[in-house]
């Protein structure tokens, strides 16, 4: 699998970050779940 680096918004990681907490996942992960 390839990966590649992409810059994020502040304010996408910030409510990735909330909603990740909110529902047990990373923000990694939150932004992966809505992608």
């Amino acid at each position: 699998m390839a990966t590649a680096s992409v810059r994020l918004d502040q304010d996408l990681v910030e409510k990735a970050t909330i909603m990740g907490k909110a529902l047990n996942r990373t923000m990694p992960k939150q932004i992966e779940h809505w992608a």
